[in-house]
């Protein structure tokens, strides 16, 4: 993971820059995100979404640390339900 944050935060305004523009491109064209189109129109609740040994992907915070600097990120992790509440 660090060396891909290497990479892709090498140049950071570059990277923004670029995803800016990709990101006003679908808005300009009305297709929105990928995440925003799959996303049913009511937020479900998460009793109604998983099963007890169920693997799912979850949106984290983390912190990436790029010499002197850090900078908090979200990142998709896969994990697998334990217990869900009953």
């Amino acid at each position: 993971m660090r060396e891909l944050d290497k990479k892709y935060f090498s140049n950071v305004s570059k990277f923004r820059k670029d995803i800016y523009k990709v990101m006003q491109e679908l808005y300009d064209n009305g297709e929105g995100s990928l995440y925003s189109l799959v996303q049913p129109p009511l937020k479900p609740a998460v009793k109604d979404l998983v099963r007890e040994k169920e693997r799912i992907d979850i949106v984290c915070g983390i912190v990436i640390e790029l010499g002197s600097n850090k900078m908090k990120v979200l990142r998709w992790c896969q994990g697998k339900v334990e217990e869900r509440e009953r």
